[in-house]
């Protein structure tokens, strides 16, 4: 399965929120994009990612913090650093785990 079926939210302290599309992911974080072009997270700041698989029901939040981001005409990319990561988690094992 790839990437493409995976959507969320990043929720900011404060109730910000912006619905993503997870572009890549590793270990040490995620690049997600959103349309949302108006605001924008700030560099550093901590977060809430939370990715929906549709396709097998599972919800994966954790924490992260705002590494970089960079905006073309059509969408902002935002780089993610995990701040702990799940490993007992079915998303972890799916999509980050080790083969």
């Amino acid at each position: 399965m790839g990437l493409d079926s995976l959507q969320g939210e990043l929720n900011s302290a404060d109730g910000r929120q912006w619905f993503i599309t997870v572009w890549d992911l590793s270990k040490g974080g995620a690049c997600v994009f959103t349309k949302t072009l108006e605001s924008i997270p700030l560099l550093g700041e901590k977060m809430v990612l939370s990715v929906f698989d549709t396709t097998r029901d599972i919800t994966y939040s954790i924490d992260v913090a705002v590494t970089w981001s960079s905006k073309d005409e059509q969408a902002r990319f935002i780089g993610l650093r995990f701040l702990g990561l799940k490993t007992d988690h079915p998303f972890y094992k799916l999509y980050l785990a080790d083969d």
